[in-house]
């Protein structure tokens, strides 16, 4: 039986192309502006990328990476925030690109050979909906360009 933790790390490691925050630019531009319209700049005052992290001390060390990650939990329909995300991370890696998104406590995981559009190709009629999604482009540095190497991945029971 799986019980539910916290994990209180004593090192936090984060990676060094990505930009973290705890609010979306909508929910930003709600407050400083009371328009959500102005998304695109909060997106820009809320650049807070892992080498300011660093420097500000949140974060231990910033990882280099030969991939593009990005994630989504909130309102809106994680599956396409994601892919419009990987299509913009694609330079970051385009042997495979793969997509996991949570809906129901359930995972649902799909991954292509190739570029993002291959990906998008294999959502259109899935109904590959949830609000909470992880994505991943790969640069096959280790391995080769296989379904088997492609990520995200499942463990074998499903997580």
């Amino acid at each position: 039986m799986r019980r539910p933790g916290i994990v209180l790390p004593d090192r936090l490691l984060i990676l060094q192309n990505a930009y973290y925050s705890v609010i979306s630019p909508e929910g930003c531009a709600a407050i400083l502006w009371k328009d959500k319209n102005f998304a695109n700049e909060a997106a820009e005052a809320l650049q807070l990328h892992a080498n300011k992290l660093v420097a500000f001390g949140v974060a231990d060390y910033s990882m280099t990476t030969m991939c593009g990650i990005i994630g989504h939990m909130g309102y809106s329909n994680a599956s396409q925030v994601v892919i419009d995300g990987l299509g913009r991370l694609e330079y970051r890696g385009y042997d495979s690109a793969g997509l996991t998104r949570v809906r129901n406590r359930r995972f649902m995981c799909l991954t292509k050979v190739a570029k993002v559009g291959n990906l998008v190709k294999a959502i259109e009629n899935l109904g590959f909906s949830g609000n909470i999604g992880i994505g991943h482009t790969r640069w096959a540095t280790h391995g080769v360009v296989s379904e088997v190497n492609e990520h995200p991945q499942l463990t074998s029971d499903g997580l």
